[in-house]
């Protein structure tokens, strides 16, 4: 697969002086993501990260669509491969997204949903994570539905709750 496509990415074009630099407010939902090897990125900067981004749905019984229901529709690769990952965001919040079919072909991770260096407090609640898979045969790689830390300074907290995984 194309190793650089991202369904949809966010990220600070320079390293921010400020935190009016960067990349905050931003809401994605009522998402249809497939066909490509990452679903969805929000990347910050550690010292001033983006602030209250969320990836949700409008309606509290609906979820967004990240990977399609045919097996191996995001990633499918040898290089790592996620369905959404959030690094140096604070105050994120991730819910009602439905997570499948996500695959590598090496000996590198897989991530249904990856919470990278979380600052303040991030949410990740009412998520569908299943079918993640690595298809090598001659090597070991981790595959997590859900994988969450947080920024070493400050004070940071994780809310990670009634999440569905199934089929690692």
């Amino acid at each position: 697969g194309n190793t650089s496509s991202l369904g949809i990415e966010q990220r600070v074009p320079t390293t921010p002086t400020a935190p009016v630099g960067s990349n905050s407010f931003n809401t994605y939902k009522n998402l249809s993501v497939s066909n490509c090897y990452n679903g969805v990125l929000l990347s910050g900067n550690a010292t001033y990260p983006d602030s209250a981004c969320i990836i949700g749905n409008t309606s509290p019984t609906a979820f967004n669509s990240i990977g399609a229901a045919s097996a191996n529709d995001i990633g499918n690769g040898s290089s790592a491969s996620y369905g959404i990952k959030a690094t140096s965001q604070k105050n994120v919040s991730i819910y009602n997204n439905e997570v499948r079919n996500v695959t590598v072909t090496g000996s590198n991770t897989t991530d249904g949903i990856f919470l990278d260096l979380g600052q303040g407090l991030c949410s990740v609640y009412n998520n569908k994570v299943h079918d993640l898979k690595s298809t090598s045969t001659s090597s070991t790689s981790g595959i997590s539905g859900i994988r969450a830390n947080l920024a070493t300074t400050g004070t940071n907290t994780a809310r990670v709750y009634n999440n569905f995984v199934s089929g690692l």
